[in-house]
């Protein structure tokens, strides 16, 4: 069996971007500092997890329940009462965890416009994503700023995408490949 239909990596930003679109009364909430659509404060996301990867001891634990408020983890426990209304996600044949974290990469990898970049970029992001990384950081975004607007797709939630912190146009910028230096 593949290693993906073992282990189902939960992320609450995945869970909760999923789920921050979802009209409520006044509809989801906006950090002013991230720009992002966070889940209704009063949203309840109750996740059934076979096991549970707890990062703190290191121990793999069975039978859990994730209880997410808005979008902050509110307990996690084998006993645990769901509350009524709550959405329940059943990942009781799954391995939950949380979601990896990657200090360095590039999601800008090639083409030759700009839309072929910004392409390329979210199809990375979105690699990244399905990987398990809920939050990157992009070292440069060349030829632009595309990985800025990029970010600010994923938390106005056009796209979907992780966390992305990035620094934008590279200070020392490489010359393209294909540039030759002419010899004196």
């Amino acid at each position: 069996m593949r290693w993906q239909s073992i282990l189902a990596v939960v992320s609450i930003a995945g869970a909760l971007g999923a789920t921050a679109g979802i009209a409520q009364e006044g509809g989801p909430a906006r950090n002013p500092a991230l720009g992002r659509h966070l889940a209704p404060t009063n949203q309840v996301i109750a996740i059934r997890a076979g096991r549970m990867f707890d990062s703190k001891s290191g121990a793999i634990l069975n039978n859990q329940i994730i209880l997410i408020k808005g979008d902050r983890i509110s307990n996690v426990g084998s006993s645990l009462d769901i509350p009524a209304g709550a959405r329940v996600i059943d990942l009781s044949s799954a391995t939950v965890m949380p979601g990896m974290i990657d200090a360095h990469v590039h999601v800008v990898t090639g083409g030759v416009t700009p839309t072929q970049r910004a392409m390329i970029a979210l199809a990375n992001a979105q690699l990244d994503l399905g990987a398990g990384f809920t939050t990157v950081l992009d070292m440069d975004s060349r030829g632009g700023f595309d990985t800025v607007d990029l970010r600010d797709a994923i938390n106005s939630g056009l796209v979907q995408g992780p966390r992305m912190q990035v620094v934008g146009q590279s200070i020392n910028q490489r010359p393209p490949t294909t540039t030759r230096i002419p010899n004196p």
